[in-house]
This record gives C-alpha cells, structure tokens and sequence, in this order.
C-alpha cells in the first residue's frame, strides 16, 4: 500500500510538466473549445445525471460502482483482461526524463515501466484514493465526477486522450485496447458516483480523519465485522512488512477510506469465498460509517 502523497514533496518538476499537460487536456475534454463566439442562450451549464450517495443507489448500479472502486484499485486482479505492454505514459516519462538537460531523472516514473505492469495501470497510481492526484501527477477525476455524465467519462477511458508535450506525443488511457467494454462501464460509473469529495471526511493536516469514533469502533467490532478478520487492535492481519489497520490508517486514510467502502480487490467480485475483503455496502452502512471506522483506525496501533 501507497503513503499519503497529498503532502508529498517529491518530484516537483516532474508534477509541475506533467500536471500542467495533463490538466490542460482533462480542460478540453470537460468544457471542449470552440473558435467561434459563442451564443449567450447557449452558455447555459450542461445538465448532468445527479450524483447520489452509493448506499442510495438502485442495486444493479450500485454492484456496477463497488466493482468499478475495485478496478480503480487494481484492474490486474479484478478485470479478465489486462494489459500485456508498458503503459504508454511510463514510456514517454522515460523518454522525456532523458531529454532536458540538467533535468534530473524522473526515477519513480521510469520505475513504472517494464515488469511492474499492474502498478502501471492502477488508476490510483495517478490519480490516487483521495481523487485528487498523486506523486506522479497533480490531476484528480473530481472534475468528471463533478460535470461529467457516465458515458461521457466511459467515451474518455475507452478512447483515450492524445496530447504532446514539446515534440514527444503520447495517449492517456485508451483503455478499450485491454478492457471489456463492461469493466470500462463499471469503472466509468464509480467514477461517476462512487468517487467523494475527500475534504468532506479527512482533515489535510495530519492528516486527520473528520468521522466520530466512536460509532467508528462500535462498527469496527460490529455491524462491519472488521474485528473478525482484523482483530481488536488490528493486528491480526499483516498486509506485508509489519502495516496492519491502525499503519494505514495513520499513514494513508486516503486509501483506508476507499478499501472500507470498497474492499480488498479479488476476483471475481461474485462469489464470497473468493473476496478477501468486503466492501462496507454490504453491509448495509453508508460512506459516513466508512469515515467513522477510518476515523476509529488511526486510534489502533501502527506497528
């Protein structure tokens, strides 16, 4: 699991390049461009589907968006297909890092590239579990979440975005190259709906979890069933180098808060015996209760 990257410094001319490009592309494709003046009657804001809370969504939509929060998270364990080649993105990163001179090597990118596929193509990777961008680049999906209905974000992931920076081109995306038209669907509409506004329930500083605690811990040995698996003090599962519960939640809310609602990704999504974690829905709760049970795991022991 990934640290907090919302106060990370790393990088900065790198984020600055590539952020900038990319910001400028996501503008295009959310308000377009046009040459010619436009009609004052036709400057009126798009209407676009309403956003609701995923508790209150009708079942087909909310199994759509659980899975979608799944590819989100690792396409390589969720989909049933998957890509093969490095992700053009790490490629051009490689080759632009060498290009400017005196422009030290974008290492973390160039890592990206060759046998560490899955990484390449998380979409957190980039975009990260606060929605609001990562070490790797400062653009966040708020904005299509926000202005975007669900096929028009399901048209940008399916048929990528095309830019240059300096005289090197590259395409973002594309990803009906490797993906089912169904899985694009699904990640499309967690997009749409499943993805919040992470201000609402984590404070920047800390950073902090907002929900109560109380009722957090009350779930966390409750109705969520954390305890189960994870244990009163959240050590009874080591996801790898000695990170429980109360180290992630500590060090990455962010990512605390998405796997609560979302889960562990598994495949496949049907079939208890194969989810290694499920997802809060389930259960019957709502996003606030995630935030109450993140909230509750900073309290639990980091090491």
């Amino acid at each position: 699991m990934m640290k907090n990257n919302r106060n990370s410094e790393d990088n900065k001319m790198m984020r600055a390049v590539f952020g900038v490009a990319l910001a400028g592309a996501f503008t295009l494709l959310l308000h377009g461009c046009n040459d010619e003046v436009a009609d004052p009657a036709s400057m009126e804001e798009p209407v676009v589907d309403a956003r609701v809370p995923v508790e209150k969504l009708d079942a087909i939509t909310k199994e759509s968006v659980i899975v979608g929060g799944r590819l989100y998270d690792n396409l390589f364990i969720v989909s049933t297909t998957v890509p093969t080649v490095d992700n053009p993105m790490a490629v051009f990163m490689e080759g632009y890092s060498a290009t400017p001179p005196g422009v030290p090597p974008y290492s973390d990118f160039i890592a990206l590239s060759g046998a560490d596929l899955p990484k390449q193509y998380r979409c957190k990777t980039c975009h990260g579990f606060g929605y609001l961008g990562s070490e790797f680049s400062d653009v966040g999906i708020m904005d299509a979440a926000n202005n975007k209905t669900v096929e028009e974000i399901q048209a940008i992931i399916s048929d990528g975005i095309s830019f240059t920076i300096g005289t090197i081109p590259t395409t973002l995306h594309k990803y009906s190259d490797y993906l089912s038209s169904a899985d694009i669907e699904k990640l499309a509409t967690f997009i749409k709906y499943g993805v919040v506004d992470i201000g609402d329930y984590i404070y920047a500083f800390g950073p902090v979890g907002k929900g109560n605690a109380v009722n957090g811990k009350a779930l966390y040995v409750g109705n969520a069933g954390c305890s189960g698996c994870h244990g009163a003090t959240g050590k009874d599962k080591d996801f790898g180098g000695g990170e429980f519960v109360g180290t992630i939640g500590q060090k990455d809310p962010d990512e605390m808060l998405h796997k609560i609602r979302f889960g562990q990704p598994s495949a496949p999504r049907k079939g208890s015996s194969a989810i290694s974690m499920p997802t809060i829905y389930d259960s019957g709760l709502t996003t606030q209760d995630a935030a109450d049970i993140m909230t509750y795991t900073q309290q639990l022991p980091a090491l």
